[in-house]
C-alpha cells in the first residue's frame, strides 16, 4: 500500500520500496515497511531468486526493476512477432511480406518529418511565411511541402527511400518486382509534376531529406529571391 494513498495499491516500485519514510510503501495488513523477499515478490520475481549485494543494493535491485512476468509477456510478444514475420519470408509469401515493409513505410508520416521540420523553422527564422502540405492550384492530386502562392514556388522535401535517392535509395528484397514499379511510378509522377509546374510558369525545388538543412536553406533563399519580394 502507498503510505500517500492508503485506501488504495501502489501503483509502482520505487528504489526504497523497504523504507516507508522514502519508498512511501507499506504492508497492507501489519503496521510495518515491506522485507526484501516481499517487494521482490510484488515484482513477480521467484522465492529462490538469489540476490547480491548489500541491502541497500538488493532494495535498488528490486525497486528499479521490470516485472518478470511483464518482461516475460513483452518478450514473448516480441518473439512472436519476429517469428511470424521469418515464417512469411520462408514461406515465400510475398504479397503478406510486402504489406509489412508497406505499413513500416507509412509510419513515417506524408508531412512533419524532421527534415522538413528543419528547413521550415529555418526559413521562418529568415521571415518567410509559407503553405505547409499544400494542394498545387494547376495541379489535381498533388501537394508541395512547402508552397509560396505569391513567388511561385514549390518546395518539396524528398525522403530517400520513396523518391529514390542516388546516394541512399534501396528496394525491399521482398517482392521487389512490386517495390520497382512502385518507385519508379513515384519518380515518373514527381517529374511530372515538374513539368506541369514549368509550363504554368512556376517554379520548383527539390530537397533530399539527408542534406545540410543550411545549405538547402540558402538554396531556397536564392531561387525565392529570383522569384520576387
Amino acid at each position: 500500500m502507498d503510505v500517500y494513498g492508503p485506501d488504495a495499491p501502489a501503483p509502482t516500485m520505487t528504489t526504497r520500496c523497504t523504507t516507508p519514510a522514502c519508498g512511501s510503501f507499506i504492508h497492507p495488513t501489519e503496521n510495518r515497511g515491506l522485507s526484501l523477499r516481499e517487494a521482490a515478490a510484488l515484482q513477480t520475481f521467484p522465492h529462490d531468486y538469489r540476490w547480491h549485494g548489500n541491502y541497500q543494493s538488493v532494495e535498488r535491485q528490486i525497486g528499479n526493476a521490470v516485472p518478470v512476468w511483464m518482461a516475460e509477456a513483452l518478450g514473448s510478444a516480441i518473439i512472436r512477432l519476429l517469428s511470424e514475420e521469418k515464417r512469411m519470408i520462408r514461406a515465400n509469401d510475398l504479397e503478406a511480406a510486402a504489406t509489412l515493409t508497406r505499413q513500416r513505410m507509412q509510419a513515417v508520416g506524408r508531412r512533419d518529418t524532421a527534415a522538413e521540420l528543419a528547413l521550415r523553422r529555418r526559413l521562418h527564422a529568415r521571415g518567410y511565411r509559407y503553405r505547409v502540405d499544400a494542394s498545387l492550384p494547376m495541379i489535381p492530386r498533388r501537394r508541395a511541402d512547402l508552397l509560396f502562392p505569391r513567388r511561385r514556388v514549390a518546395v518539396f522535401v524528398d525522403g530517400c527511400f520513396w523518391h529514390s535517392c542516388a546516394e541512399h535509395g534501396s528496394v525491399p528484397v521482398a517482392n521487389q518486382e512490386w517495390w520497382v514499379r512502385k518507385l519508379t511510378k513515384i519518380q515518373e509522377r514527381d517529374r511530372d509534376t515538374e513539368s506541369r509546374l514549368l509550363a504554368s510558369g512556376w517554379r520548383y525545388l527539390r530537397v533530399w531529406e539527408h542534406e545540410d538543412m543550411d545549405a538547402a536553406t540558402l538554396r531556397v533563399v536564392q531561387l525565392l529571391s529570383e522569384c520576387g519580394p
